[in-house]
């Protein structure tokens, strides 16, 4: 007897909301009973096809194929493989998505991380899957267990990754941020993430890239017009440097276009040497909850 909301549902699978709404949608994969105000209510039947769905996705098998099989076809492909091949967690996903990466099976990489966005939600596969994985890469390379190729590779499957969670939003008038880092800032990943996060919350999101002075900045703002900007710095600051950056910015900005300091460098920068105003997230859920009101 139907009983479990989607919610439950939810959990009880590890399926992210919005995919269990979209494989039913497009695929109908599952048909839950509705209740007189539409609430969708799910069987014990409907959760144990969901996991099977997810077991069979997990494989690298597409869901549009998974919804045509039947529930026993299904065992018979998941079963034997599902317990090595689908990672518990995400740093499990991370890990698995790491040694592919050392090994060149690209093939594999890029099915975890299609499989992981199918699974979480946009916003915890950037931060529990993406960013850990990005930081893996990136001491892989300095600890020389990966190469620069290896590197580029996975960095390339992240980027269109999140150029996919990036379109799932469409952009709301008035909420324009314009991303950048400053001069000797050559870490573009953490800009990238925020700029996702930021889409994923209704903003259209520009890049300028890393490494730009903030004459350069300031003039893309004035072509622009956006409601923020966001300055992001990842390690070892100079406090100094980066406070006369700000002002430069804030001094060749109109008063009510905001300015963002991210990254993990900005809790290393003292408030009191900030233009006033200056907001400060250093961590990546503070900045996703600071332009979630829709005014940076």
């Amino acid at each position: 007897m139907p009983e479990m909301r989607i919610a439950a549902v939810a959990r009880a699978t590890g399926i992210a909301i919005d995919t269990i709404r979209a494989w039913e949608r497009r695929y109908a994969l599952v048909r839950p009973a509705r209740t007189q105000a539409g609430v969708r209510l799910y069987s014990d039947a409907d959760v144990s096809r969901l996991r099977l769905a997810r077991d069979a996705v997990a494989l690298g098998h597409p869901i549009g194929m998974v919804s045509r099989l039947s529930d026993g076809e299904l065992r018979k492909l998941g079963a034997p493989r599902v317990s090595s091949a689908a990672p518990d967690g995400p740093a499990a996903i991370v890990s698995h998505i790491l040694e592919a990466g050392r090994e060149y099976d690209l093939a594999r990489a890029q099915q975890l991380l299609g499989s992981a966005a199918m699974m979480m939600t946009p916003l915890d596969l950037i931060a529990h899957v993406l960013v850990p994985l990005m930081h893996g890469v990136g001491e892989g390379v300095q600890a020389r267990r990966m190469s620069i190729a290896q590197e580029h590779a996975i960095s390339n499957q992240v980027r269109n990754v999140m150029g996919s969670l990036s379109r799932l939003q469409p952009a709301i008038k008035g909420r324009t941020l314009l991303f950048a880092t400053p001069p000797d800032e050559l870490h573009e990943f953490g800009t990238l993430f925020a700029a996702t996060v930021a889409a994923l919350q209704g903003y259209e999101s520009f890049v300028l890239g890393t490494n730009v002075p903030a004459n350069e900045v300031a003039r893309a703002a004035r072509a622009i017009g956006p409601s923020g900007i966001v300055v992001g710095i990842t390690r070892d600051p100079q406090p100094r440097r980066i406070a006369q950056y700000l002002r430069e910015l804030r001094r060749r900005l109109p008063s009510a276009t905001a300015i963002i300091l991210g990254g993990r460098g900005a809790a290393g920068i003292p408030a009191s040497a900030l233009p006033a105003g200056t907001a400060v997230t250093a961590a990546l859920a503070d900045f996703a909850a600071h332009i979630g009101s829709g005014r940076p």
